[in-house]
């Protein structure tokens, strides 16, 4: 065989891409960024594991309230345990690693569709896509396991904090809201569609990581005469980094992960907590607001 087929063999080696393998098409990948929603088919074997976690949850919610809190106690606000809010609904926040795993997929899908590497992830995601190892190695990540009541459980109108989230429910209950250009003739309008089964939902952090061209995906839980449950995953920054570099991102500079998580808390209410917390964070909101309006904030 002569040496020049050899050379020529090489030549079409090439290295394996980098970062998990594309998980979008082109399609879904704008509807995710247009609209802050995208219906998603899961994998089998996630499909497996969250009816196998849904099976759990119908059993541990049929314990007394005082049973659940001693199972997963309350810590960090609603960032851990178990959570009761009277005659709407009650939840269990902990850690998990399997939804990261399809989150981070479709993070590198939207970073080579940018013009970006897959890697621009790896310092942000430090830590977010494995179990911690203790309590003082958690990151804002999150697992979220929900029980709505019967004609009752409700989230309002909202924008999660986070880069993605992964909404899975057993009955429909969840509504996304649509925006639709229309002709060029017309208004823009909106509306709600329902959420008929798994939902990729864009967090407030994504659209700032994207300088606002990312739409977060706005949502809310509506009551049903059944109740239904409904599992969430949310895939956070890591905070391990003392900055976060804005650059690999075509933004400027550096910004702590720490300061990043409170600018984005700022001016939201915690739709997840207490009626009475909310009411109290509406007050405070609009008390700051009208005092931006005044001057005197």
């Amino acid at each position: 065989m002569d040496s020049r087929d050899d050379d020529q063999d090489q030549q079409h080696v090439f290295a394996p891409p980098l970062g998990p393998p594309p998980l979008l098409n082109q399609e879904e990948l704008k509807h995710l960024v247009q609209q802050g929603f995208l219906f998603l088919p899961l994998s089998d074997s996630l499909v497996s594991s969250i009816q196998k976690l849904f099976q759990y949850l119908e059993l541990f919610y049929q314990k007394p309230l005082e049973d659940k809190k001693a199972m997963y106690p309350a810590k960090l606000g609603t960032e851990f345990g178990f959570y009761h809010v009277e005659n709407e609904k009650e939840y269990v926040t902990l850690r998990c690693r399997q939804s990261g795993i399809l989150l981070h997929r479709i993070l590198c899908d939207i970073a080579r569709a940018s013009g970006l590497a897959s890697s621009v992830w790896d310092q942000i995601l430090d830590g977010t896509l494995s179990l911690p190892a203790n309590e003082s190695d958690m990151t804002h990540t999150l697992l979220r396991m929900f029980k709505y009541y019967p004609g009752q459980g409700v989230a309002e109108r909202h924008t999660d904090l986070g880069l993605l989230t992964l909404c899975v429910g057993t009955r429909p209950g969840l509504q996304c809201l649509k925006c639709d250009n229309g002709q060029e003739d017309q208004e823009p309008s909106s509306y709600w569609v329902d959420a008929t089964g798994p939902v990729v939902l864009v967090g407030q952090t994504l659209r700032t990581l994207a300088s606002g061209l990312i739409r977060p995906g706005i949502h809310q839980v509506v009551p049903t005469p059944e109740g239904r449950l409904s599992v969430v995953y949310t895939l956070r920054h890591s905070t391990r980094h003392h900055q976060i570099d804005l650059e690999r991102f075509g933004l400027e500079g550096s910004l702590d992960p720490n300061d990043l998580w409170k600018s984005l808390k700022l001016g939201f209410v915690n739709i997840n907590a207490r009626k009475d917390i909310r009411a109290r964070m509406r007050r405070e909101l609009d008390d700051k607001r009208q005092g931006c309006l005044t001057g005197q904030g």
